[in-house]
């Protein structure tokens, strides 16, 4: 419930960063050296470390069960019942 919301939005807010820090670098890089390939070089050297990382660093993938807890159970029944009101 609650921790998959925070999660999907801590993920959200890190994974805008790029693109705001994004077109900023690019354009730096851009100006400093007159050519879009670096900037292109430097991004393909961003997505390699990222490729990397997931590879090496993330671990084993599974999927997680989400048993109801009386208290989880409870707040869903209550909603329904608001909801019905």
């Amino acid at each position: 419930g609650n921790n998959v919301s925070m999660v999907a939005g801590l993920q959200n807010s890190v994974s805008n960063i790029g693109g705001v820090v994004g077109p900023i670098v690019t354009g730096a890089i851009v100006g400093a050296t007159g050519s879009f390939i670096p900037a292109l070089v430097f991004s393909a050297a961003l997505i390699g470390l990222a490729i990397l990382n997931y590879l090496f660093l993330l671990g084993k993938v599974e999927p997680i069960s989400f048993e109801p807890t009386p208290e989880t159970h409870h707040s869903h029944d209550q909603r329904n019942a608001d909801a019905r009101a």
